[in-house]
This record gives C-alpha cells, structure tokens and sequence, in this order.
C-alpha cells in the first residue's frame, strides 16, 4: 500500500501538484517510516516549494536509512 502513496506523490510532483505531492508521500511514511527513497522524494518535492530546510531534514534522513 505504501509503495502506492509514493508512485502517486511522484506523479503528483510532475504535474506540480506539491501540496498533494506532498500528502502522499506523509501518507507512505506514515506505514514505512524506513523508506529513504520516500524520504528522498519529499525532499525533493519540498526543495520544489522552496522549503530548503524541510527539504534537508528528507535528505539526512535519507542518508541516514541508507547506512
């Protein structure tokens, strides 16, 4: 299920639909909290909406998972 919510923010993120984007992927963290690519996806989407620091928060996490 949660492998939905981040085919669908990525989706989402390319038609510039951030707010939405952005609700899926919180969903898909929500039942995978250890997933660094949805980590890395908000992140990016956040960087989109100019939100650096958020955005960086993602990104370290998303290191972090992958170590």
């Amino acid at each position: 299920m949660w492998t939905a919510y981040v085919n669908r923010g990525a989706a989402l993120q390319e038609l510039k639909r951030f707010d939405a984007a952005l609700d899926s992927y919180d969903r898909a963290l929500k039942l995978r909290p250890d997933f660094a690519d949805g980590h890395y996806n908000l992140g990016n989407t956040l960087r989109d909406l100019c939100r650096f620091s958020e955005a960086l928060h993602h990104y370290d996490r998303a290191v972090a998972l992958c170590h």
